[in-house]
């Protein structure tokens, strides 16, 4: 990625390096108020990536995984507590 990433980045990159799994984009949009433009250009950034999973009732999901360039990017520019 050229340009630093977003805040409303770093804090899902943040997310996701907490999960094995990934996360899905409810997750993100309705727990964490991350839209999926963000997560978008995530991907696009390529540090995330994306990848559908059908669901036993044949719900079909988007789970969202941190890369490499993604766990550098969040290294790189830490998230600064709020407040200090």
């Amino acid at each position: 990625m050229k340009r630093k990433p977003s805040t409303r980045m770093l804090i899902a990159l943040k997310l996701l390096s907490g999960s094995t799994h990934g996360e899905t984009e409810h997750f993100f949009s309705v727990v964490h108020g991350i839209d999926r433009k963000t997560l978008d250009a995530m991907v696009a950034a390529g540090l995330a990536s994306v990848a559908t999973e059908r669901l036993s009732q044949g719900l079909v999901v988007a789970r969202f995984h941190l890369t490499e360039a993604g766990r550098h990017a969040l290294a790189a520019a830490p998230l600064k507590p709020k407040g200090g």
